[in-house]
């Protein structure tokens, strides 16, 4: 295992959702909420939730089939088929499940986006319910933050798929694996 890709990942990672955070919190006018202490904490959170996930999904640790971080362009390109399987796994509210059909019926990499955000953060309210000290959320203002790109090759989650190999977090695999 080639630890300078995963100590680079990490600290440019860092960076990126620092920066995200802080300019959703000045966007979203909670700036009297968030000092760069909480930026930090909930930019450390971000970070180990995607690196848990992708380890649950590599490893199909995760319950149920809907892995929306390790969707192949093919999955994540047919949306309507990721919806319904949220649909099935997630227990959307009826007006939840309206929002994720308005998203699927668009077609600009804007909402394909938040579509993926919305499911991500679904699955992490779901998962809170096993893990609650990794995935716990405060939903109030969490879903207002994270609005991350799945499809910037050059942002967090993209980076996160290809920049690290998946043996790396496969408990399976002779190549390493991320603790």
């Amino acid at each position: 295992m080639e630890t300078l890709v995963l100590k680079n990942f990490a600290i440019d990672a860092r960076e990126q959702l620092l920066k995200h955070l802080s300019t959703q919190v000045e966007r979203h006018d909670l700036t009297t909420k968030f000092n760069k202490n909480q930026i930090e904490t909930l930019a450390c959170q971000w970070f180990i939730r995607l690196i848990v996930l992708r380890f649950l999904e590599v490893n199909n640790y995760q319950p149920g089939d809907l892995k929306v971080l390790s969707l192949d362009q093919d999955e994540g390109s047919n949306k309507v088929k990721v919806a319904r399987l949220a649909a099935l796994e997630l227990d959307f509210t009826p007006s939840e499940n309206q929002l994720l059909w308005d998203l699927v019926k668009r077609n600009d990499s804007q909402s394909i986006d938040k579509f993926h955000c919305f499911i991500l953060l679904r699955q992490c309210q779901k998962l809170a319910q096993i893990f609650p000290e990794i995935f716990g959320i405060e939903e109030s203002f969490q879903s207002q933050l994270f609005d991350l790109s799945f499809y910037d090759p050059k942002g967090v989650i993209q980076r996160l798929i290809n920049d690290i190999p998946r043996c790396y977090f496969d408990v399976n695999s002779d190549c390493g694996q991320v603790e």
